[in-house]
C-alpha cells in the first residue's frame, strides 16, 4: 500500500529493518519561555484547559477555581500554562500573567496551535502520499477520519491540536513506522492490530466514555469499519490464548509537560486484562474459583518480554524505558492475594528483561507513579543493570530516541480514552498523535489500502 505498510515482526525479528533513533524536532506551534508555555488565541474551552493544565503540573500553581476564572478574564487573549513553586508569593500568578500579556498579543508560532483541528487534518490528508490519494477509496478515508475527529473530540488533550498543527511532523511517515510483534501469522496479527475500538475502558465502549446518545458500536463502525475489536468478536480465537498477544511499535512525537517536543518510539503491549470477568480473556487466566492461573499468566508476560527484546534489538536508540505493565487497573478484578501473585510474575519477568536489555547495550530506565517497583527490580538484579527511575507520567523525563513501553489495552486504539483515561496508556499517549496514527492504519486497512 505505497509508503504505509504493515510490518509483522516475528519473535525474534532480527531480520526486520531498524526503527530509527529519531532526531530532534523544533518547538513550533507554540512559544516556550523557561517553564512557561503559552497558546494563542483565547477560546471557549480556556477555563477547562487551564484547570486541567494546572492539575497536570506536579509543582504547579495552587490556585482556586475562582482565581483561575479571574485570571482568564484578565488575560482573554490567551492561556498560560505556568509551573512555579508554591513557595512563591501569592501575587506571583498575577505578576507573571500581566508580564506575559505582551507575548500573547504579538504574532507568534503559537497561533498555529489554535487552528481548527478539522482544518489541520484536512491539510494533513491533502499532503498524504500520492499513491494513497489516487486510490478510489481515498474519499472514504477522508470521511472516516473527519468523523474520527468529531467523535473523539471529548477525549482529546490540548496537546493533540498543538501536534496536529505542527508543520514539522510528517503524519503518514509516522503511521508508516508501525511494526507488529507476535507469534501469530502476519494476516492474523494485522487483524488483531487493526480491528479495534475507538476506546474501551473496563469493557465500557466509546459511547459510554464520551456520554454519547449513539451506540458505541455505531461510532466504532462509522470510523473504523467494525463494531467490536477482533478480540471481543472472537473470544475463542487463538489470538486470545496466553502468549499470543500482538504488540505494536510506532514512532511518534511526544509533548513533555514543559512543552518540549521529543521524537520517540512507543511499544504498546497488552498485558492480560483482568479488570472484569466480562473480558474475553478472563477465563484463560482465572479459574472458576477466582484464582489466577500462574502458568498462563507467566506465558503471557514472557511473550511481552520477547516483544520488548525483539523491538529493542532492531531499535537504534540507546535507552529503553520500562513500566510495571499490567500491574495496575488490569488486576482490579482479582482478590488481593491473586494480584500479588500476578505482580510477582511481572516483577520477575521485567527484572530478567532488564538484564537482557543490558546485554544488548541498552540503558534501562523505568517510569511509574512511585519508585517502589523500580527499587524492587534493582534489588532483584543486585543493581546490574542499575535501572534509573525517571518519575511518573506527564513529566519531563522523555528524551529523543527513547523506546518507551506502553501498557496497552487488548481492544482499543493506542491511547484508549486519552484525556478521559488515567491509566498509563491514556496518560502517555494523550500527549502524542498515536491514537490518530493507529486510527489511520485501521481505516486504511478497512478501505483495502493496507
Amino acid at each position: 500500500m505505497g509508503s504505509v505498510k504493515f510490518q509483522p515482526g516475528s519473535v525474534p525479528s532480527a531480520s526486520l529493518p531498524a526503527l530509527p533513533a529519531t532526531p530532534g524536532a523544533t518547538a513550533d506551534a507554540r512559544i516556550t519561555i523557561g517553564s512557561m508555555r503559552m497558546l494563542k488565541p483565547g477560546h471557549a474551552g480556556q477555563q477547562a484547559t487551564l484547570t486541567q493544565a494546572l492539575d497536570r503540573q506536579s509543582t504547579g500553581v495552587k490556585a482556586s477555581r475562582q482565581q483561575v476564572d479571574q485570571q482568564l478574564n484578565a488575560a482573554s487573549t490567551g492561556l498560560a500554562l505556568i509551573s512555579i513553586k508554591s513557595a512563591n508569593p501569592p501575587g506571583a500568578l498575577d505578576h507573571l500573567l500581566s508580564k506575559l500579556q505582551q507575548f500573547l498579543t504579538k504574532p507568534t508560532l503559537a497561533s498555529k496551535a489554535a487552528q481548527d483541528p478539522a482544518q489541520a487534518l484536512t491539510s494533513r490528508l491533502a499532503s498524504a502520499p500520492a499513491e494513497l490519494r489516487a486510490h478510489p477509496n481515498w474519499g472514504n478515508v477522508e470521511r472516516r477520519l473527519q468523523t474520527y475527529l468529531a467523535t473523539t473530540e471529548p477525549m482529546q488533550h490540548p496537546d493533540f491540536s498543538t501536534l496536529l498543527n505542527s508543520p514539522n511532523i510528517d503524519l503518514f511517515k509516522l503511521v508508516g513506522s508501525l511494526k507488529a510483534f507476535s507469534k501469530l501469522d502476519a494476516a492474523t496479527s494485522q487483524q488483531v492490530a487493526c480491528q479495534r475500538e475507538l476506546a474501551n475502558i473496563g469493557m465500557q465502549d466509546i459511547g459510554a466514555i464520551i456520554a454519547s446518545s449513539a451506540k458505541g458500536s455505531d461510532l466504532n463502525k462509522a470510523v473504523l469499519g467494525n463494531e467490536k475489536s477482533f478480540i471481543s468478536a472472537n473470544a475463542d480465537h487463538d489470538a486470545v490464548k496466553p502468549g499470543n498477544q500482538v504488540s505494536l511499535a510506532m514512532n511518534t512525537v511526544l509533548l513533555r509537560a514543559d512543552g518540549t517536543p521529543v521524537k520517540v518510539t512507543v511499544l504498546s503491549s497488552p498485558a492480560p486484562a483482568l479488570d472484569s470477568s466480562l473480558q474475553p480473556e478472563w477465563d484463560k487466566y482465572v479459574d472458576a474459583g477466582g484464582k489466577l492461573k500462574p502458568d498462563a499468566y507467566q506465558k503471557s508476560m514472557d511473550a511481552i518480554k520477547d516483544h520488548i527484546l525483539s523491538c529493542a534489538a532492531s531499535h537504534a536508540g540507546k535507552r529503553v524505558v520500562l513500566t510495571g505493565i499490567g500491574t495496575g487497573a488490569f488486576l482490579s478484578g482479582l482478590p488481593e492475594k491473586e494480584k500479588a501473585a500476578a505482580r510477582a510474575i511481572v516483577t520477575s519477568v521485567l527484572a530478567d528483561t532488564a538484564k537482557e536489555l543490558d546485554k544488548l547495550g541498552k540503558q534501562v530506565a523505568f517510569y511509574d507513579r512511585t519508585e517502589t517497583f523500580c527499587e524492587t527490580l534493582n534489588a532483584i538484579n543486585g543493581g546490574t543493570p542499575d535501572i534509573a527511575f525517571l518519575g511518573k507520567l506527564e513529566g519531563n523525563w522523555e528524551r529523543q530516541g527513547d523506546l518507551i513501553l506502553n501498557a496497552w489495552d487488548p481492544h482499543s486504539l493506542i491511547g484508549n480514552g486519552l484525556a478521559q483515561d488515567n491509566s498509563a496508556d491514556g496518560m502517555l499517549c494523550r500527549h502524542t498523535l498515536l491514537h490518530l496514527q493507529h486510527a489511520i492504519a485501521c481505516v486504511l486497512r478497512t478501505e483495502g489500502m493496507l
